[in-house]
């Protein structure tokens, strides 16, 4: 099959792009790179900058099978500032899309926003589902209106497209999140990357209005999860479709759980309320579960603690010197987080590299070195035992490595690094850390195996560092 990914070099887009990349499409990205950066390479993978509202004046494209439009910028701050930047690719570039896709009959899938429903829930209580036959409430002219009517102009546009007989379907998000999204650009809208960022910097979770106000959130692989079976549906694909995560959260709950998780307690400063802002939001799944078979497999508190680990291994891998592979003295990579335990490993170039004996073997070991250990191992096991095994890693890296924090705060309250008293620290530390985290729902499918990745941090680092192997 082959796809075309306009904004493929986004946040959704490369999730996306990867994932067919993977399980062996042809993938075509479009992307003007106003908000993104090109990452990934790959033979069956060919890029063309620029922007999708020109689509007419770029290179030809050959046979395509299927297009997602995913091209727009979606932070409030910028399309408040230029309203250009989501008209032009919702409304001119979604023309030009359909007409390539008529061109060679291919299935077209347009990613909308739950924007486009308004304030049609702002009397409704807390959790009432918006279904796809709902109105849309929409306040006009104003500063958030270019947004959701530029989007509802686009999914028009669609329908069209359909009703001329082909395939094409509008695909409601309701606010994905995930790793690596854009952290650069913060600002109101912009809730995760904002508490992320705020957490990391010890400064308060900055809440605009009185926190009351309701979202939902949806771990980026279950959104790509439906695009896929968006994709590879053999059937009429509805005008409308509802992607997100039916459980819904106030902002002033969502802030409680994000210094829960992280164990910052940074507080809370609150803002004026913005105007125009949506009150509730949340969506009725029922057409994507019985359609396709489909429904978020992340839960809210296991998304954040996702983002916060992920957050947390950059912080350690920026501050505290760690890098995604060990270098020599002249900064040359001489190992990746890969495959190493059995003296080799797939090198970027790529190349098999022979790994040093105190890798390789631990003895003189050091952090670093621990460090890749640790990611290697919970990596090799599959993705069952990440969320844990990845929870021991950031207890490793954050709180005895100094990742995130000053290594002066860190070394005077738990000691050196490889020192026996370090080590029983660590040991009390994620003791009490496997207790306190019984009652977290974000524990209950994992907390079972806490015992068994007890064993295996100290198989696989206490043995290793000459430790003795005792119960935590």
């Amino acid at each position: 099959m082959k796809v075309l990914v306009t904004g493929g070099d986004g946040f959704i887009g490369r999730h996306l792009v990867q994932s067919l990349l993977d399980r062996g499409d042809a993938v075509e990205i479009l992307d003007n790179n106003i908000t993104s950066v090109p990452e990934l390479s790959h033979e069956n993978l060919n890029r063309t900058i620029g922007d999708v509202s020109e689509l007419n004046e770029i290179t030809e494209f050959s046979e395509l099978d299927v297009i997602v439009h995913l091209a727009s910028v979606a932070i409030p701050k910028m399309y408040m500032e230029n309203r250009d930047l989501v008209i032009s690719p919702n409304v001119f570039g979604t023309n030009e899309v359909c007409k390539l896709a008529e061109t060679f009959g291919a299935r077209l899938i347009f990613a909308s926003t739950s924007e486009v429903y308004g304030s049609i829930s702002d009397d409704s209580p807390i959790g009432t589902p918006i279904h796809e036959s709902e109105s849309s409430l929409h306040s006009l002219l104003n500063t958030r209106s270019p947004y959701s009517n530029a989007k509802k102009m686009g999914e028009e546009l669609v329908s069209t497209y359909v009703q001329k007989g082909n395939s094409g379907c509008s695909v409601r998000f309701f606010n994905v999140v995930g790793p690596k999204m854009d952290y650069s650009v913060l600002s109101y809208g912009r809730v995760f990357p904002n508490f992320l960022d705020a957490i990391n910097d010890s400064r308060p979770l900055e809440i605009f209005g009185t926190g009351e106000q309701t979202r939902s959130f949806l771990w980026i692989d279950d959104a790509i999860s439906a695009l896929l079976k968006l994709i590879d549906y053999d059937g009429d694909l509805p005008l409308a479709i509802n992607i997100g995560n039916p459980e819904p959260v106030m902002i002033n709950s969502l802030a409680e759980m994000f210094q829960e998780i992280s164990n910052e307690y940074v507080g809370v400063e609150y803002l004026p309320e913005l105007p125009h802002e949506p009150r509730h939001r949340c969506p009725d799944i029922s057409l994507a579960s019985s359609l396709l078979d489909w429904k978020p497999t992340i839960s809210l508190d296991e998304i954040i603690q996702l983002v916060v680990d992920d957050q947390t291994m950059s912080a350690a891998e920026e501050n505290a010197g760690v890098p995604p592979g060990i270098f020599d003295d002249n900064g040359n990579l001489i190992v990746a987080d890969k495959s190493w335990m059995d003296g080799t490993f797939e090198g970027a170039d790529p190349h098999i590299v022979e790994i040093p004996n105190w890798v390789r073997k631990g003895g003189n070991m050091n952090d670093h070195g621990i460090w890749l250990e640790l990611g290697y191992s919970a990596a090799k096991d599959g993705p069952g035992v990440n969320l844990r095994r990845r929870s021991l890693i950031n207890i490793y890296t954050a709180k005895f490595e100094g990742g995130g924090h000053s290594d002066e705060r860190y070394l005077q309250q738990f000691g050196e690094p490889m020192s026996e008293k370090r080590w029983l620290k660590i040991r009390r530390y994620l003791s009490s850390q496997i207790n306190y985290n019984k009652n977290k729902s974000w524990m209950n499918s994992a907390v079972k195996k806490w015992s068994d990745d007890r064993d295996w941090f100290l198989r696989y680092v206490g043995e290793r560092h000459g430790f003795e192997e005792e119960g935590l």
